[in-house]
């Protein structure tokens, strides 16, 4: 028996082991294998917008820009009722503009709002270079999914600069790592430029695209530039 177990040990050392350890992995999906029809773009072009609700309007939990925008303005106020809605005094501060630089109130709808330019900028970076005839799609559509994503982008620099004024222009996933402050006029031009190049991209609003920034939307969007610029 012994003798047995030395012969297979013996030969288990002579065996070549396997050095081709290269294998086709299909459970990620990377830019590289997700694009290949106009469903899986449309599915990409569409992720902003499920952040978006948590960025602009949600209850919940989440700070964002609806409750640092009308808390801190007079047409509003979250009391005090009984044990209830005290927060720390998060909202009595808001009420009187006495926050903190460490607010999350202050703090939640940055970091908010720059995950959706995020977004943005990550799906235009592996749209832009594809090739709509690979993936059945026509050069004015692949066109037009970049130009709404250039003016939601721009929507959500919007929104950054009416809560905190002076905003960096974010253009590139992680780059640069320390991003400066720009100018609100920088960011109003950024704004209006964006909007612009894009605007004859995107169709007309209509049922199939309802709650998608089209036509209508980018006029809206230039006209509360306007407005407030």
């Amino acid at each position: 028996m012994k003798k047995i177990l030395v012969y297979c040990a013996v030969a288990l050392l002579l065996t070549p082991g396997c050095t081709k350890l290269n294998e086709t992995v299909y459970s990620d999906i990377t830019a590289d294998n997700f694009y290949n029809n106009k469903q899986e773009v449309t599915a990409a072009v569409l992720r902003p917008y499920t952040h978006l609700g948590a960025s602009m309007a949600s209850w919940g939990g989440q700070r964002n820009y609806w409750r640092l925008n009308e808390l801190s303005a007079d047409q509003l106020a979250l009391p005090q009722k009984g044990v209830n809605w005290y927060n720390g005094g998060e909202f009595i501060r808001l009420h009187y503009h006495t926050w903190t630089a460490d607010e999350i109130s202050v703090q939640n709808p940055w970091d908010l709002l720059y995950r959706g330019v995020g977004y943005c900028n990550n799906i235009l970076d592996e749209i832009s270079g594809l090739s709509p005839d690979k993936i059945g799609m026509t050069q004015a559509d692949l066109d037009g999914d970049i130009a709404e994503i250039r003016v939601l982008r721009a929507f959500f620099h919007m929104k950054l600069m009416d809560l905190y004024g002076e905003v960096p222009i974010i253009t590139a996933v992680g780059t640069p790592l320390n991003p400066s402050r720009s100018s609100r006029k920088d960011v109003c031009d950024f704004i209006e430029k964006e909007v612009k190049e894009s605007i004859e991209k995107l169709p007309v609003l209509s049922v199939n695209n309802i709650g998608r920034m089209n036509k209508a939307g980018a006029f809206a969007l230039l006209s509360a530039l306007y407005l407030n610029e």
